[in-house]
């Protein structure tokens, strides 16, 4: 233990020791994603499609409208994750540096915040999930800790036992978060083995418990007519809206990617993968019903956060395929005194775009957390479809002002990877961090499946 202690700290002072310059400061190149080639990361083997279609069974609809939910969902999902996703496998640049090509140097710090703070909610609604869960395996080994007496008041809104079962999954995941992604691979091949032994073992389980599945695909319809209709449309956007965060950064992942086609399987797998998991939440739900009298309503009420997600993921989709037609200065996007400054480092097209999207949202969103606001039937029905109106209005909106009002400066024949120079009489590519290498030398690296280059 002393042994690892003192290695952990020599590695600690090597590592302050290179950052006094900047090349300290760049991350080490990696040749692949977490995933092969050709297939996806493994946040398409998550949990959370568990959720929505067990919501759907939960409102009234049947296992019919959770699956058309469950396709139809997780396609809209692939087209913002497909194109964006895109611009991570060809430019090799992360989130927040591709926002700045649609966004401006400043105003894209604006889109990384809104994401940061999607990502914080999520993050404390599935520590909270997890809390819970280590409540049920603590007490399948000592019932007796269900029976821990309650000193916190009833308006903070936990109870003593619960707030110990926070404490000890916080304790167990702190150390996972402080780890580097590209250094997690083995644990998130564990991870997607889990979630489908563990998904399976669930439907096995509950499937025996209740003598079936529960009477599911016996279901009759709750509700009829239009509201029927629009709570099916709601529920496509709970099932869209939760991948929406995902959808937003995705270059962050596919940048990595060996295989920049690779990033077009997505089209397939995201929504084959949720269907399968969505299957085992209905099965559980209807089972859960038989076995416990009724089912939780697992309604992603956070999903409702993708209103301002979408125009986000809208805009820069947008602004690479039809506005630059792929053609990007990847050099330029790392200055703030270059290409992609706009105006004051603001592009207002991307803001205007971005408040038409949101505006009609707002309400509804309001609305969703303060369950006392009421609302007129228009605004209600903008709301149920506001992963659709999000991304619909902000993508025509900024392709249509860029269409009448241009930004010339930032409109170039092909994309630019890197700076090219001469020196002592030869074309060298200089990032101002590495040493100066002769442009034929990148080119090699660049055609060689085997090294990436940024």
């Amino acid at each position: 233990m002393t042994t690892t202690i003192r290695a952990r700290f020599g590695t600690a002072k090597e590592d302050l020791k290179r950052k006094r310059k900047p090349s300290g400061w760049v991350l080490e190149k990696q040749k692949v994603t977490f995933a092969d080639p050709d297939r996806w990361t493994n946040i398409d083997t998550d949990v959370t499609p568990v959720h929505p279609p067990s919501s759907v069974i939960a409102v009234g609809l049947t296992w019919r409208e959770a699956i058309i939910c469950l396709i139809f969902g997780s396609l809209l999902d692939t087209i913002p994750m497909v194109l964006n996703g895109a611009i991570g496998a060809h430019l090799r640049v992360p989130f927040p540096v591709a926002a700045r090509s649609s966004f401006g140097f400043y105003f894209a710090r604006f889109a990384v915040v809104v994401r940061m703070v999607t990502a914080l909610f999520w993050h404390a609604i599935q520590t909270y999930t997890g809390s819970t869960a280590i409540t049920q395996c603590i007490r399948a080994i000592w019932p007796s800790y269900l029976d821990i007496p309650n000193h916190i008041p009833e308006s903070v809104g936990i109870t003593s036992q619960q707030l110990i079962s926070h404490c000890l999954f916080w304790a167990i995941q702190f150390p996972v978060l402080l780890t580097p992604p590209h250094k997690l691979k083995w644990f998130f091949v564990f991870k997607a083995v889990t979630v489908l032994v563990v998904g399976v073992a669930m439907v096995i389980t509950m499937t025996s418990k209740a003598g079936g599945t529960g009477g599911i695909w016996d279901q009759k319809y709750e509700v009829s007519g239009s509201t029927r209709s629009w709570l099916i449309l709601s529920c496509m956007m709970s099932v869209a809206g939760g991948w929406a965060t995902m959808a937003t950064n995705i270059p962050d992942f596919t940048r990595y990617l060996k295989d920049p086609n690779g990033v077009y399987w997505q089209a397939f797998f995201l929504p084959a993968i949720k269907l399968l998991l969505g299957i085992f939440g209905i099965i559980c739900t209807s089972c859960a019903r038989v076995v416990y009298g009724n089912a939780s309503s697992l309604q992603r009420f956070m999903s409702g956060l993708a209103a301002f997600l979408a125009p986000i993921s809208a805009i820069m989709a947008c602004d690479y395929w039809l506005v630059k037609h792929r053609a990007v200065d990847v050099p330029s996007l790392y200055r703030r005194h270059a290409r992609y400054r706009y105006q004051y480092g603001i592009n207002w097209r991307a803001a205007v775009a971005f408040l038409v999207s949101i505006a009609p949202n707002l309400p509804g969103l309001a609305a969703a957390v303060n369950t006392s606001i009421e609302l007129s039937d228009g605004i209600k029905h903008v709301w149920d479809m506001y992963y659709i109106w999000g991304l619909s209005s902000a993508f025509f909106v900024y392709w249509a002002l860029n269409y009448f009002w241009p930004a010339e400066k930032t409109i170039i024949s092909r994309a630019i990877h890197q700076d090219v120079e001469v020196m002592d009489g030869m074309e060298v590519v200089n990032d101002g961090v590495h040493t100066p290498e002769p442009i034929g030398e990148v080119e090699k690296k660049v055609s060689d499946p085997v090294v990436q280059t940024v």
